[in-house]
């Protein structure tokens, strides 16, 4: 026999489809409806004056946000609905063709060539395995669903959600290996560049006479030139080799930008640790030993600059989206938990909130980024500097891995969020109390 129970009971797409509609209609028109009602009350303000005026115009300032959370919750539950209507409707030919299948498959039957009727159970065995698949993929869509609409927040990030979570941890431990790789190294170059023609170098002609009028240096030598009727001396400004220039070669020490893989040589553990000590000095050409004289800013190659600047931009960047991204999830989850707190309490808090767990998240990824590091200088050579890119990678997407709220970095977060209350709650109190104290021996 074939078991189809799990081909029973699908929902039908379209029924799907068109409560997804609904839900996100009915969002849109109680967000347009409050927007509605937010305009025609804020006319009141050209008209109303009272004592409490400030308090009946912003009537609507707190509820015009929840109104937005509706509007946004309704869209993300529709989308959700709208990808489970779509995943069911392209299994709903399969699932037809699999119950028609099973519907003409009859019992096994004996008969000269199969008298066991083995061929046919090989038959029932895998069409059976077809329909468990095929109730196992509905199965799944049913759960992406579920955990699809559990999860709506009224929290759209945008862009934001591209990139927030392992990934953002991924691009800024990216951004910087590829800065740890670049360093300075001097070399010296032969360069070439204009000077000014030496005078005594400039074209004469002899001049037989007036010796006493000549300056020291014509008195060497005979320094004048014929031109147009007159006498000019290679000293005037007359003279047509006047600003001339000539290329001199020179040699430069310059620095250059290079690619360095071997990791350097850490001094703590050098100084520290026999094993260490031993095994760098044993085989010097693994680690890389920096030059002693570092080069001003304004000598670094411009290409070593840009990759500097750039990555530290790019870091920077992180961490404004991880703020970011923290900061509107946090303004929305306050707008559900704590619907009567003002908008500019609201936007304090998911700011300061926002801040402290940006900060946490940082602080994180530097110390994936240094353990990867410390690994990759006791392994050496490239390949050092490869495992520690791999392991401060890994660490770094680990520690943001994990369903939403439920990564280290979350967890991490949210006690920096409840030790930064209970400090700023201890240093308030100590005011308190000391204000008091001053009120008891002084009076107020």
């Amino acid at each position: 026999m074939l078991d189809t129970t799990g081909l029973q009971g699908w929902a039908e797409p379209e029924t799907t489809q068109a409560g997804a509609d609904a839900v996100k209609s009915a969002g849109a028109a109680f967000r347009s409806a409050v927007a509605d009602q937010a305009a025609a009350w804020s006319a009141l303000s050209g008209c109303y004056s009272a004592p409490e005026r400030e308090d009946v115009l912003a009537v609507f300032t707190n509820i015009t946000p929840h109104a937005e959370l509706v509007g946004s919750a309704s869209e993300e539950a529709a989308a959700a609905l709208g990808n489970f209507a779509e995943h069911v409707a392209a299994l709903k030919p399969l699932r037809q063709q699999l119950l028609e299948r099973a519907g003409s498959f009859g019992p096994a039957a004996c008969t000269p060539e199969d008298p066991d009727g083995s061929m046919q159970e090989l038959s029932r065995l895998v069409l059976q395995s077809e329909i468990d698949g095929l109730a196992r993929r509905y199965q799944e869509a049913e759960e992406t669903c579920a955990a699809a609409l559990n999860s709506v927040t009224g929290h759209d990030p945008g862009w934001l959600g591209a990139v927030a979570g392992p990934n953002i941890g991924l691009v800024a431990a990216a951004a910087d290996n590829v800065m740890g790789v670049h360093t300075f190294q001097r070399v010296t170059v032969v360069n070439v560049r204009e000077v000014p023609m030496p005078v005594l170098e400039r074209r004469f002609t002899p001049l037989l006479g007036s010796y006493d009028l000549l300056t020291g240096p014509e008195q060497q030598g005979h320094r004048w030139l014929r031109q147009n009727g007159q006498w000019i001396s290679v000293h005037s400004p007359l003279h047509p080799d006047a600003g001339i220039t000539r290329r001199q070669w020179f040699t430069q020490e310059v620095y250059r930008t290079v690619r360095e893989w071997r990791p350097e040589v850490n001094r703590t553990l050098y100084n520290q640790s026999g094993w260490y000590r031993t095994r760098v000095d044993a085989s010097p050409g693994r680690w890389h030993v920096p030059d002693p004289q570092t080069p001003r800013w304004a000598e670094t190659p411009n290409s070593l600059k840009a990759v500097k600047i750039g990555g530290g931009a790019l870091t920077l960047a992180m961490a404004g989206i991880t703020f970011a991204d923290n900061r509107a999830e946090n303004h929305n989850q306050l707008l559900r938990e704590n619907p009567d707190m003002s908008a500019a309490d609201r936007e304090f808090r998911a700011n300061e909130m926002a801040a402290v767990q940006t900060g946490t998240s940082v602080v994180i990824d530097v110390g994936a980024g240094a353990a990867g590091a410390a690994i990759g200088t006791m392994v050496g050579g490239p390949v050092g500097t490869i495992v520690g890119f791999g392991i401060g990678m890994g660490i770094s997407w680990l520690t943001d891995a994990g369903s939403d709220g439920n990564s280290f970095k979350d967890k991490a977060s949210d006690i920096a969020v409840d030790a930064y209350d209970k400090t700023k709650d201890l240093i308030s109190d100590g005011f308190e109390a000391a204000g008091d104290a001053w009120d008891r021996l002084w009076g107020k």
